[in-house]
């Protein structure tokens, strides 16, 4: 069987996944519109304030959703393909993974093949789980096959994808995994396997990848990865294990969460190579100038009106839209409601580019998200500085901004993020995730000073890293935002006096 008769053979692992969809008809697969054939004409004060709720369901497709729910289509559908249950490797291959039932996770050997990972990471409010779930919605999550001689089942219940959030502990995974099993086909994994004595976390892991192969999972998708429960757990080798022995039995799994949480990940070079099979996707808010913000997200959002006349997407309302949003999905959904509900507060016909200039002045929502949202609106990484969770390292070198030196003075006095569910020892950890990324920015301004004083032909004089900081910023926000003011008036000023 040649590669293509393998992708046309008969599989009844496909039954559930509906039809294949293609690249160039997710846009309109993803959109949804809750307004679609409303006329917004003669409607009560109470149906137009509550279509204007149905703002949270309506979900506007970008390229960056569209990776991501490609990508996963493509892996489950690779998982159902090569796992085609009606072909006897495979059928032996779970044999295999049966075999190991009541080893440990660290004893139990390793099948040949693994399958694909695939790492989602973002912001708060970029938009990254909606995405997902606008895709698992439009398939069967289980499906259940009668006897099928072929398969040399008598009975089984597919289940094509499960979604579960990242706890603390390894634990905690392995018991959200079999409680989200239970709750799709009714069954009893949680308290059947609740008895910590006779089932160990070591054994318990490899009995879940068991369960998942049994159910023929899909993909496995695992949200709210955060420093505190992964980059800097105490037990994240145990968990990386834990994925890889998933990845291993055949289950694809996708790691969603904060960019923040997947730091020092390229520490486990095994690791990391497993979990890059798939491009990693990095959701950012849109940008001002891109087609996505000002042909896609920002008249798409812009267009769920409910007001009796309709105001028309201009490039003002789009300056003044992405100015209370920053682009994130989320802020531009509450800038739009929000400068509606002023326009109905007023008895108007019409929402215009006032009423969202008055959103920006006043709303609390706004203002309790002004440095957030204006440090992405207008890059600059000294306003996301103070957030915890935000890799502002990153983008401020992205953007041009931040040199390593930077980096490696900024000020430690963070205190806020932009999820208010992160308690104080998810803040620990992300202090300590920023102080390992100030510690590596130091170390490579060190390598970077002395590759330049030898290719200079100067001994090193002392540590190059601090020669390199000395002549960078001072140390502190305030300090920072003084030089880099300075920055380029200083060398204007040099370049006129030669």
């Amino acid at each position: 069987m040649n590669g293509l008769e393998l992708i046309r053979a008969a599989n009844p692992h496909l039954k559930p996944l509906g039809d294949y969809i293609n690249l160039a008809e997710w846009g309109e697969k993803l959109l949804n519109d809750p307004l679609a054939g409303v006329d917004r004409r003669g409607i009560s004060e109470r149906e137009r304030k509550l279509l204007l709720k149905q703002s949270r369901t309506r979900f506007e497709p970008t390229q960056g959703s569209i990776a991501i729910v490609s990508s996963i289509q493509d892996m489950l559908w690779g998982r159902v393909t090569f796992g085609n249950p009606l072909l006897p490797a495979n059928r032996f291959r779970t044999v295999q993974a049966l075999a190991q039932r009541g080893k440990s996770l660290v004893d139990a050997p390793w099948l040949p093949d693994f399958a694909d990972a695939l790492m989602v990471m973002g912001c708060t409010a970029v938009g990254k789980s909606t995405a997902i779930k606008r895709y698992v919605i439009q398939i069967d999550q289980f499906y259940v096959h009668p006897r099928c001689e072929e398969a040399e089942w008598t009975r089984q219940i597919q289940v094509t994808y499960l979604i579960v959030p990242m706890p603390v502990h390894r634990g905690g995974l392995l018991y959200a995994i079999l409680a989200a099993l239970d709750s799709t086909i009714g069954t009893t994994f949680r308290s059947q396997y609740a008895d910590h004595r006779r089932w160990p976390i070591e054994k318990l892991a490899i009995e879940v990848g068991i369960i998942l192969v049994q159910h023929a999972v899909g993909v496995l998708i695992i949200e709210e990865i955060q420093a505190r429960n992964f980059s800097m757990a105490p037990n994240r080798e145990e968990m990386l294990l834990f994925i890889l022995r998933v990845l291993n039995f055949g289950v694809p799994v996708v790691l969603v969460g904060n960019p923040l949480g997947f730091v020092g990940l390229d520490e486990f070079s095994q690791d990391i190579n497993r979990l890059t099979e798939n491009e990693p996707i990095h959701l950012m808010p849109a940008d001002i100038a891109d087609k996505e913000w000002t042909e896609g997200l920002g008249p798409g959002m812009w267009s769920h009106n409910v007001m009796p006349r309709h105001t028309r997407w201009s490039a003002a309302i789009g300056s003044e839209l992405h100015a209370c949003s920053a682009g994130f999905p989320g802020y531009v959904r509450k800038a739009t409601d929000g400068a509606q509900l002023i326009a109905m507060g007023e008895d108007a016909q019409a929402v215009d580019l006032s009423h969202l200039k008055r959103y920006r002045e006043k709303s609390r929502t706004f203002t309790m998200n002004r440095g957030l949202i204006e440090g992405f609106a207008e890059k600059d990484p000294l306003k996301l500085m103070k957030y915890l969770d935000v890799p502002w390292e990153q983008y401020g070198q992205d953007w041009g901004k931040l040199s390593l030196a930077d980096i490696a003075e900024a000020s430690r006095d963070a205190t806020e993020t932009t999820d208010p569910s992160i308690d104080e020892e998810g803040k620990a950890a992300l202090r300590s995730v920023h102080q390992r990324i100030r510690a590596a920015a130091a170390a490579q301004a060190t390598r970077t000073a002395n590759k330049s004083v030898r290719r200079a032909g100067v001994r090193p004089a002392g540590d190059a890293a601090g020669a390199v900081t000395k002549g960078a910023l001072a140390a502190g926000l305030d300090a920072l935002r003084r030089g880099l003011a300075a920055k380029e008036p200083k060398e204007t000023q040099g370049q006129d006096e030669a």
